[in-house]
């Protein structure tokens, strides 16, 4: 990684700290209610799903007790498949899902210090988010939370 990113070298995975799928248990307020997420995978998923049901959206939360709330974020990537979304619905959430993927990711590094501290590692590198069979996606919220820190 270069004299640049050397404090990164000495963290095992730092790559996985960045993601959605990185376990570190973090408070969203979502309309007004305090949920607490085990990733921000979960509070995306649960984000999506609360648009059509609550309740099983609310499954999602560490604070329902179930294996899939305190479960890791491939349980909660599953869970997209829980419900089909209609079109409507899909056109609703593509509107507001990168300001929700912000809000939970600033969430996350304001009370998770460990992955902020590896955030501010990346200097000004540019962060984008590879998914096997998709584009990649520059991460640019992470880019904004990063340069506020």
């Amino acid at each position: 990684s270069g004299v640049a990113f050397s404090d990164l070298d000495n963290i095992k995975d730092w790559r996985t700290i960045l993601s959605n799928f990185h376990v570190c248990p973090f408070v969203l307020k979502v309309d007004g209610e305090k949920l607490r997420f085990n990733t921000i995978e979960h509070a995306f998923q649960y984000g999506k799903l609360a648009l059509v049901d609550k309740k099983l959206a609310y499954s999602l939360t560490m604070d329902s007790g179930t294996d899939l709330g305190n479960g890791d974020g491939l349980a909660a990537r599953m869970a997209r498949k829980l419900i089909i979304l209609d079109t409507d619905t899909l056109r609703k959430w593509g509107s507001m899902s990168k300001d929700f993927m912000k809000k939970a990711a600033i969430e996350k590094y304001k009370q998770c210090p460990d992955a902020l501290k590896v955030l501010k590692y990346t200097k000004n590198a540019e962060l984008w988010h590879y998914s096997r069979g998709e584009p990649p996606i520059r991460f640019t919220h992470l880019e904004e939370i990063r340069s506020k820190h």
